[in-house]
């Protein structure tokens, strides 16, 4: 019985972005995000975030890392929510204002295009969104020149999932060699990787030429 339910809530997660509830959907991105078991402290502790950073949050969803990459930068830095999801980005700027953080600003993109202006950011997060790019090379490819200097983009998906899990049934997964394959003939280089999630992988990139 205990697995069936687990099961349901799986499947409940793959469909709430069709059903156009974005509030509930928002919530229960949230809360899954900040759930213990998936080490959302831990994420950041490794993300290296300090005041006055530019960070973009792709595929920002409820905003859960949204809000706690804002509470690090500070006013002196910068937080891009950034969604192809209007609704979401509506929610984020809502719960910006009630938490009066001034370092939040939303990006309305396009599933092929961050919209972020060149540059601008010192590192990008990708959570549980890379499986949804159409064209990931092309992707990154273009993200590379929304990076400032030094710039990192760190990437966590689903990928260490038993063969009968829904997310694998329905897709919602990449498998790490091909993130890292993938990111390497974008031009970027592997920097860091790490073990401490059951079932995603989180890999941090630099671009290749920077490391030259």
């Amino acid at each position: 019985m205990r697995s069936f339910k687990i099961s349901l809530l799986l499947l409940s997660l793959v469909m709430l972005p069709l059903s156009g509830c974005s509030s509930f959907t928002a919530y229960v991105y949230n809360k899954s995000a900040s759930a213990p078991k998936n080490m959302p402290d831990e994420i950041i502790r490794h993300l290296e975030i300090e005041p006055g950073m530019q960070i973009a949050d792709l595929g920002a969803g409820g905003g859960y890392y949204t809000v706690r990459f804002a509470q690090l930068v500070g006013e002196q830095g910068m937080v891009y929510a950034i969604d192809v999801n209007e609704n979401f980005l509506k929610i984020i700027e809502e719960e910006g204002a009630n938490r009066r953080l001034k370092s939040i600003r939303t990006i309305l993109a396009s599933p092929n295009d961050s919209s972020l202006p060149e540059k601008s950011v010192d590192l990008v997060f990708v959570r549980n969104v890379y499986h949804h790019l159409p064209s990931p090379e092309k992707y990154f490819q273009a993200l590379a020149k929304k990076l400032r200097p030094g710039g990192r983009v760190a990437i966590v998906e689903y990928g260490k999932l038993g063969f009968f899990s829904l997310i694998r049934i329905f897709g919602h997964y990449t498998a790490e060699e091909e993130v890292i394959e993938t990111l390497g003939r974008a031009g970027y280089r592997l920097t860091q990787k790490y073990e401490f999630l059951k079932k995603q992988s989180f890999t941090i990139y630099s671009l290749a030429e920077a490391g030259r």
